[in-house]
């Protein structure tokens, strides 16, 4: 069954990035332009991106802060990497070989900068673990974050905050157009609902939404039948 080949993801990935830009999501497409070109040299049988550091100003009405006197602008820089399958056998086949997202946020209050981050990824096929590790998940920090702590001493500190190792939400696989839409949705709601308006990226999210997420609930579905899957790891541990 065909998924999609590198020259779909190439065409698709252009396009998307004239249409983010062109509703004012992201100010320079260049992150995207250059991965449309960089898909058609995949591997054979796979298609593989990288988007380095696309920016998109977040932030607007009904977005909480804390310390709230950070509230001003905030920019959201993406980078991420996706690996997926041409074909696949089944309906509910992973789709995907490797995904990887870091959602790095920061807000400037004169010379001090905020900073959070959020890191989503694939987990790959491991020994047992104490912890919960859904095949794809989201969780709080990530590579991005450690470097933009504070430093005394030549220790990186949190002063009082105690940080315990965060959950990893299950969560179905992102592609550049689904970890936008993921952004938007929970950091700048007002451009969520103007792209949410556009035919254009609509289509986009809906042909993602088919190829990557189908396959995903429709995996979950079967373990709650208490049917056989072919994920591993699980899309979902906590089902039973």
């Amino acid at each position: 069954m065909q998924i999609a080949t590198p020259t779909d993801v190439s065409l698709e990935l252009s396009e998307l990035g004239h249409i983010l830009k062109n509703l004012g999501i992201i100010l320079d497409d260049k992150p995207i332009q250059d991965s449309a070109q960089q898909v058609l040299g995949s591997r054979s049988g796979l298609w593989y991106y990288q988007i380095d550091q696309l920016l998109i100003e977040v932030g607007g009405k009904g977005l909480k802060y804390f310390p709230t006197h950070a509230s001003g602008t905030t920019q959201c820089r993406l980078d991420m990497t996706v690996e997926g399958y041409e074909t696949r056998v089944n309906d509910d086949d992973d789709p995907l070989k490797h995904n990887g997202v870091q959602i790095f946020l920061s807000s400037s209050v004169g010379a001090k900068k905020y900073n959070a981050a959020w890191h989503f990824d694939a987990q790959g096929a491991r020994g047992t673990s104490h912890y919960l590790h859904p095949r794809y998940h989201m969780t709080f920090g990530g590579l991005q974050l450690f470097p933009q702590l504070s430093v005394d001493n030549g220790q990186h500190q949190m002063r009082n905050l105690l940080l315990l190792d965060s959950p990893r939400f299950s969560h179905p696989p992102l592609d550049l157009v689904l970890a936008v839409d993921f952004i938007l949705s929970h950091f700048a709601g007002p451009k969520w609902a103007s792209a949410r308006q556009s035919a254009d990226y609509v289509q986009h999210l809906k042909r993602s939404q088919e190829r990557l997420w189908k396959p995903y609930f429709s995996s979950a579905a079967k373990i709650c039948a208490g049917a056989p899957h072919a994920w591993g790891p699980s899309p979902w541990p906590q089902l039973v």
